[in-house]
């Protein structure tokens, strides 16, 4: 699944238990980093623009191996969520932008923990506010246009966006988001999309036109 809003999950609840005291605090405040993450600060590097030059499909560990694990070797990684380190036992680290791999119905629940601003059971999860932070670009450039989708806190915001936004994976992967109807719509998918297996971006439109028919179908 895209996990991307997961991590930005984990911020939004760290924030919450004071474990960061801001996201415009440089990374080097709480991580040991050399290099081009030395500069940014934690809205940076949610927002996707820290500066660095990064693709998540080249480069090691490739997420390929994962992939082959499960059809090749028949890893079951069914039932309890599971999220691929960058190496074996406690000394790995969860990847912050991919292959955490849940049930169908726990990746809308994740939707439907900000549907319920942060809140689940009557507890607060996430600080108040961070929700429609997160679906809110802050900047000219993350705004969504036609044909193309604006940014937030590692959510994607579609075009005409009205209490919408989205998460998007490899291989038609999506969690979409209806604040405004409150509706979650959870999506696994395995097609071969476009390069590299993104969605293809010819049917960006044709996809948010039929996320809001259901959404409005669910609605009533």
């Amino acid at each position: 699944m895209p996990n991307s809003p997961t991590t930005s999950t984990v911020v939004g609840r760290a924030l919450h238990d004071g474990v960061l005291r801001g996201i415009d605090d440089p990374v080097t405040t709480y991580v040991d980093i050399e290099g081009g993450y030395a500069e940014p600060t934690i809205r940076d590097v949610m927002m996707m623009s820290s500066g660095v030059n990064f693709f998540h499909h080249q480069g090691t560990p490739n997420r390929l191996d994962m992939y082959a694990r499960i059809w090749i070797g028949d890893e079951d990684m069914g039932g309890d969520a599971i999220w691929s380190q960058h190496a074996d036992g406690e000394a790995g680290h969860a990847f912050g932008h991919a292959c955490l791999c849940p049930r169908l119905l726990e990746f809308a629940h994740l939707g439907q923990l900000y549907i319920q601003d942060g809140v689940w059971n009557g507890r607060r999860l996430l600080p108040e506010g961070f929700v429609a932070e997160s679906g809110s670009p802050r900047a000219p450039f993350q705004e969504p246009s036609e044909g193309e989708r604006g940014y937030g806190y590692q959510w994607w915001v579609p075009w005409r966006s009205r209490g919408e936004s989205m998460a998007l994976g490899a291989f038609g992967q999506i969690l979409w988001v209806d604040l405004e109807r409150g509706v979650s719509i959870a999506q696994f998918a395995a097609h071969g999309g476009g390069e590299n297996g993104e969605p293809d971006p010819e049917g960006t439109e044709d996809t948010h036109a039929a996320m809001r028919a259901i959404a409005a179908a669910v609605a009533g």
